[in-house]
């Protein structure tokens, strides 16, 4: 069951990253619309397990919406990497959505956790800082929570 703050969390989600939409049409009013069939890619940073189930709450909302999503990137960061097997079910609906799972390198290593003790799909990058500012260049929508 989802609690308040959970739901809360998704809701945000789904403000902060739809208005934000850089590579849309921006309207008289200055507000910024996505398009149905137009093509999006998002990334989140993200330091707890909540975060990812808004993740999955927000590609529900935005498919729901119509919207095309391209990739959908979360890269998890900081200490809750350690519980990484213990939210296996919560990373393998993500991956189901079509969410790419990514564990950033340094925070693996501050932790102490080898590749080899990751769920099966999850990818690593060197440094997830660096690989949201390179998914930005690269025309994703960001936020970092």
């Amino acid at each position: 069951m989802f609690t308040i703050k959970q739901i809360c969390t998704a809701f945000l989600l789904s403000v902060i990253i739809v208005p934000g939409v850089s590579s849309q049409p921006v309207e008289p009013n200055g507000q910024t619309r996505i398009h149905p069939g137009t093509e999006q890619d998002y990334a989140m940073l993200v330091r707890n397990y909540n975060h990812l189930r808004a993740a999955v709450k927000t590609v529900d909302m935005l498919s729901d919406d119509n919207h095309n999503i391209g990739n959908f990137e979360v890269i998890l960061c900081g200490n809750k990497i350690t519980q990484i097997n213990s939210n296996e079910d919560l990373i393998n609906e993500a991956q189901q959505k079509g969410i790419t799972i990514t564990a950033c390198g340094m925070s693996m290593n501050k932790f102490s956790i080898d590749e080899s003790e990751l769920p099966d799909g999850v990818q690593v990058v060197q440094n997830g800082l660096i690989r949201i500012f390179d998914l930005q260049e690269k025309g994703y929508q960001t936020i970092t929570l």
